[in-house]
């Protein structure tokens, strides 16, 4: 298949309910098999007969995330797809160029497809071998320098959506965590502590690319530092920490009080037994005593 001079994508969270008929999605004609398997076991990769993208990642979970990727090959900023069922993202451009000369051209055109100016220059971009990527919050400039390069775009696509379905799931996460006015409801803390340990120690991956594709492992470090994956992550384990903390603080503080309390409370009524003890005795023996002495003198 020729690859195309110019692509633009975009990434959009689906917010609907039922998904079109979808088969398979393949790069080169082979499965996606670069991430590792731990990741792989819970995604989905298909593409339907319109040629969007279908990505679930997580899949199964309570955090799964589906994604769509539609594609133009003009340059129109207009999204590609309209629905209230769709949630844009974060857009690619690529951009085959022949000869050097064309560099400069490529960036402006990738430029205002993403920002909507031509504010992304070719000397931003970060070279590699057979092309060159810039990369920020709005998107991913791809300028190629051989037409092969295309399915390698391809797989940046899914590394981008990784990111975002990792972003998604944080920031629910974080808004959980907003909304939990009582820091004192224990229940719903540890809850929450408990679904942020789980997607961390399971879905979320520092390194998601298997060691052996080293061409798509080098991007992702690029693509999970400009968009602060790690940074985001571990703010939120952070925050919720740190309430953990509070919390236990001001449990054993409550715990010391209450102990404290069933201290006095214990004393005051040791001492009132006590004095009572000895009332009763002085009574006990005041009892003897009388009795001893109409013992002795009225009998």
């Amino acid at each position: 298949m020729t690859a195309p001079k110019t692509v633009n994508a975009q990434i959009y969270r689906f917010i609907g309910k039922e998904k079109p008929e979808t088969t398979p999605l393949t790069i080169d004609n082979n499965s996606i098999r670069f991430f590792h398997d731990v990741l792989s076991d819970k995604c989905s990769f298909e593409i339907d007969e319109e040629g969007i993208w279908w990505l679930t990642f997580f899949k199964g979970s309570i955090y799964e995330q589906v994604l769509c990727v539609g594609f133009k090959e003009d340059n129109t900023r207009k999204q590609h797809l309209y629905h209230k069922r769709y949630e844009a993202l974060i857009k690619l451009a690529y951009y085959y160029v022949i000869d050097d000369d064309e560099t400069d051209t490529a960036a402006a055109y990738n430029s205002d497809y993403i920002r909507g100016s031509k504010a992304i220059k070719y000397a931003d971009h970060f070279a590699l071998s057979l092309n060159s990527i810039h990369i920020d919050g709005r998107g991913l400039s791809f300028i190629a320098s051989m037409e092969t390069q295309y399915s390698q775009f391809e797989r940046y696509i899914l590394l981008l959506a990784l990111t975002q379905a990792y972003r998604i799931v944080i920031e629910q996460l974080s808004t959980e965590l907003a909304l939990i006015n009582d820091i004192t409801n224990d229940k719903k803390l540890d809850e929450l502590y408990l679904k942020v340990a789980e997607f961390n120690a399971i879905y979320f991956l520092s390194r998601p690319v298997k060691s052996s594709r080293t061409n798509v492992s080098e991007i992702w470090d690029i693509v999970s530092e400009k968009l602060l994956l790690e940074k985001i992550s571990s703010e939120l384990c952070n925050q919720i920490s740190s309430l953990h903390y509070i919390i236990s603080a001001k449990q054993q503080k409550e715990m010391k009080q209450i102990e404290m309390q069933s201290n006095d409370i214990r004393e005051q009524r040791n001492e009132i037994i006590n004095k009572w003890g000895l009332r009763l005795a002085i009574i006990g023996v005041g009892i003897t005593l009388v009795d001893l002495f109409f013992n002795l003198f009225v009998k």
